[in-house]
């Protein structure tokens, strides 16, 4: 009997997300409510009720339906980091600070702070998790473990050089030595302006030590445990190749090293270069430095995927696409894959029914990830269908406030429907949201067109 209450709690949460991706919203919402019904504990289904209520504006629902999952499971530190972003996302920093007091415990010491540090980060209270960490330290806490939280927290404030300075004090003897250069290197990519360049020196530095640590150490290291829940990190682009997160109630990775455990750093090495000398402009070197690993490990997603991007950013993206196929080919439910595939095809009108189909079924498999919502909203969007269109990149808007490139899209749907003043406050709050150079590029390109249109009073 128990086994079969599993089964039908399961199946109603999976009747749910395909009801979502589909936008047959009271369907969705009414399953999730059956399954809860049958088993209230059911985390899962409460936390996917949450997004779903964020997703649909009712927020004071959703505070509550996060604050149950919050008290049925104990406080897990994983959820109340969900509920403590979304809080800051949309503005409510004040109460993210209250709830942050109270999840924490009173006491800091080497078997609290993670927990501590985690909490304040995900409540955006940067200066807290400083003093957490010199306190940590006291009580003799590993330094590489509370460096590697603090410099999470300063890459969720933009702070790329400050993180990377407190990666570079990780030591060549600590097992995170390799982890903490490619983090560093990751950080240091994408800084933008003026400092960019000497940015890119460093990251490069730091590169070069992690594979000298690699070719003259034995394989073995600590797995990076993230603040996250498992989610796609794709849009347009997947996972470190210029993307960001799909799912609604993450930040960016805490990448604190935990137990120590066997790991191949092949991928990370080659992913890590090959981004690293697209960013200096030479996007046929970095194909050539994932071909190479290609050759090694011919069916590695991610290898194939991050692959993909480049060619796409190249402007080739049907090339790009038989990356995704691959993937496709041996995995048919991998979602970056059918999320990069399906709004890859969607931006170039390319077979839009099969591609609105992948997304379908990639919002289906990660319901709630607001990238995913997006790439949904956008296929409508390219389709002509400005309703379902305004529907879902509305939801992804809610899901993910800030992001640039859902932003952007609603600009180009506000566009659509002559709403130019909208449209134009839309596009400049993009800019105002760190987008990468392509995208503001874009978005200011698109601009000039709207404000063109706006002084001539047309």
């Amino acid at each position: 009997m128990r086994d079969a209450a599993a089964d039908s709690v399961r199946a109603r949460v999976e009747l749910s997300a395909l009801a979502w991706a589909l936008g047959k919203m009271p369907e969705a919402e009414t399953a999730l409510i059956e399954a809860l019904h049958l088993d209230p504990s059911a985390l899962d289904a409460r936390l996917m009720l949450a997004a779903l209520l964020v997703a649909t504006g009712r927020n004071p629902a959703a505070k509550a339906a996060f604050r149950e999952a919050l008290q049925r499971s104990e406080d897990s530190v994983d959820i109340a980091e969900m509920y403590l972003k979304w809080l800051v996302a949309r503005g409510d920093g004040a109460e993210a600070g209250e709830e942050a007091a109270r999840l924490t415990p009173d006491v800091v010491d080497e078997g609290t702070f993670e927990t501590v540090m985690r909490i304040e980060r995900a409540a955006g209270r940067l200066e807290r998790v400083n003093q957490v960490a010199g306190q940590a330290i006291k009580k003799g806490a590993d330094a590489s473990r509370v460096t590697f939280l603090v410099a999470g927290a300063l890459l969720d404030a933009k702070d790329r050089t400050g993180a990377a300075a407190r990666l570079w004090t990780v030591p060549r003897t600590s097992p995170a030595f390799i982890e903490s250069r490619l983090r560093i290197a990751e950080a240091l990519r994408d800084v933008p302006g003026i400092a960019a360049p000497a940015a890119l020196e460093q990251a490069g530095r730091a590169l070069d030590e992690a594979a000298a640590a690699v070719a003259t150490t034995t394989v073995t290291t600590t797995a990076t445990t993230t603040a996250t829940t498992p989610a796609a990190t794709t849009k347009n682009a997947p996972t470190n190749g210029g993307g960001r997160s799909g799912s609604s109630q993450t930040g960016s990775p805490a990448q604190t090293p935990s137990v120590a455990s066997t790991r191949d750093w092949t991928t990370d090495i080659a992913v890590a270069r090959a981004l690293w000398e697209e960013k200096r402009g030479d996007a046929v070197r970095a194909a050539r430095t994932l071909d190479a690993a290609l050759a090694k490990d011919g069916n590695n997603p991610r290898l194939l995927l991050v692959r993909g991007a480049i060619d796409e950013r190249r402007g080739e993206w049907r090339r790009a696409l038989g990356f995704a196929e691959k993937v496709l080919s041996t995995d048919s439910r991998h979602v970056e894959a059918l999320n990069f595939h399906g709004f890859l095809s969607v931006d170039h009108d390319h077979g839009l029914s099969a591609a609105r189909k992948r997304l379908e079924v990639a919002m289906a498999l990660d319901p709630g990830a607001g990238g995913i919502v997006d790439s949904v909203g956008w296929g409508y969007l390219r389709a002509g269908d400005l309703v379902r269109a305004t529907e879902f990149l509305t939801q992804a808007n809610r899901l993910e406030p800030g992001d640039p490139e859902i932003q952007s899209h609603l600009g180009d749907l506000l566009a659509r429907k002559q709403d130019v003043a909208r449209a134009i406050a839309m596009y400049r709050a993009a800019l105002k949201c760190d987008p990468s150079e392509r995208l503001a590029r874009e978005i200011n390109a698109r601009l000039r067109v709207l404000e063109a249109k706006s002084a001539a009073g047309r």
